[in-house]
């Protein structure tokens, strides 16, 4: 456990490399392998680093994240459908973390409402480039970019707490907003481009975007 606490974050990203470099390879047992151990080892080092200070909606979510990504191995709409309900228990998950970081002693709302604003934009315009391309997944799309929204509006808010403001702008708001775009990648990519780099795209995004939240959810456990 000793070496995960000091070196978790270099073998994470050296996985997250790993991976990327497979895709683009096309080393499918390597690509498998590596997608497989990638958020373990990041949600190994977080427990070092923190333990059980790190709310259980943390490894909650982290764990969905997870069976999100085994479901995702497989290139198929019945599993797509599987990995996008993991990541919406996920989603859920850290919005009820998120959630419970507002400062309730202010009503404050300007950082929810221009993550709003944007978020509302991007998805008016991925569901318009979508939308002809999804058939029977249309529905769950568009419920997903929902859920997916009001996670990134609930740690844009975070940035209203003035204890937090700082963890908020350095993680929470980095974390939200490259899942934001890690997850539009990879749907521009399944429905309508299908290109090898955008694969690669995906999850580098993706590996950052966790990286950055299981930062912050560390440090604010230390903060409370």
């Amino acid at each position: 456990m000793q070496v995960v606490r000091k070196n978790g974050i270099t073998i994470y990203f050296l996985v997250l490399a790993i991976q990327c470099l497979s895709i683009y390879a096309d080393w499918e047992p390597l690509r498998m392998l590596s997608k497989i151990i990638l958020i373990p080892v990041l949600t190994l080092h977080l427990f070092a680093v923190a333990g059980t200070a790190v709310s259980a909606l943390v490894y909650t979510a982290f764990l969905f994240a997870y069976l999100g990504d085994l479901a995702l191995l497989q290139r198929n709409d019945i599993f797509f459908l599987i990995g996008m309900t993991a990541f919406i228990i996920s989603h859920i998950c850290n919005s009820i973390y998120f959630l419970r970081l507002q400062d309730k002693s202010h009503t404050r709302l300007r950082e929810a409402f221009a993550a709003a604003i944007i978020l509302m934009l991007v998805s008016a315009i991925m569901f318009s480039i979508l939308n002809p391309y999804l058939g029977k997944l249309r529905l769950p799309v568009l419920f997903y970019m929902v859920i997916i929204s009001i996670m990134s509006i609930l740690a844009a808010n975070t940035a209203a707490h003035a204890q937090l403001r700082s963890l908020a702008l350095s993680c929470f708001i980095p974390g939200a907003a490259l899942f934001v775009v890690s997850d539009s990648l990879l749907a521009l990519n399944k429905f309508v481009f299908n290109i090898m780099w955008l694969n690669m795209a995906v999850m580098l995004t993706y590996g950052l975007a966790q990286y950055f939240l299981a930062k912050g959810f560390a440090k604010a456990a230390v903060r409370f």
